[in-house]
């Protein structure tokens, strides 16, 4: 199988074309990944639904999303993000994070990077057991209606595995790079 690396950078499309009618400030956004600089300009509903959810947020960029890639639609599903939503990255409790939005200002999900003591015991076991000997190298917490995934990046030497699993431990999705 191959690894695909799917980075935050990766899930951005960037359109400066506002199909909506409300008007709020607009944020110049330069992503050295891309670079490029672009103006977007967020509907009231959706910054208004961010803020209640996340009042304390801080360091607030928005960006417009990219299409689910297809073969992560399943795992998540009730989670299409397409190039209609909005997501944020922010700052919140020293921790940095992003969240989706529809245009309607409707939370789809919001995306951590956590620290491996953070992973549930199923989780942790789940990967000792099928992993021995692989490092964790990095965790992502996705909280979306539905509930809670993990994606989890392991190495051990050369060798690259990135995998989703629910709090259970129950292995969604599984890549590998060797």
């Amino acid at each position: 199988m191959t690894l695909i690396k799917i980075g935050f950078v990766a899930a951005v499309a960037f359109s400066g074309v506002n199909v909506f009618a409300q008007t709020t400030t607009s944020k110049a956004v330069t992503d050295s990944a891309f670079r490029s600089t672009v103006n977007i300009v967020v509907p009231d509903v959706v910054r208004s639904s961010f803020e209640t959810k996340y009042p304390d947020a801080t360091n607030t960029t928005w960006l417009r999303a990219t299409a689910m890639q297809d073969d992560y639609k399943d795992m998540y599903s009730n989670t299409n993000i397409d190039t209609s939503n909005y997501y944020a990255t922010y700052r919140w409790n020293d921790i940095d994070y992003y969240a989706w939005y529809t245009p309607a200002g409707e939370w789809i999900k919001t995306t951590s990077t956590i620290n491996n003591d953070k992973l549930p015991e199923a989780v942790t076991s789940e990967i000792r057991h099928r992993y021995e000997g692989y490092e964790i190298v990095k965790v992502d917490e996705h909280t979306y209606l539905d509930g809670i995934k993990y994606e989890v990046k392991l190495r051990k030497g050369d060798e690259k595995i990135k995998i989703h699993l629910t709090p259970t431990g129950e292995i969604l999705k599984l890549k590998e790079k060797q």
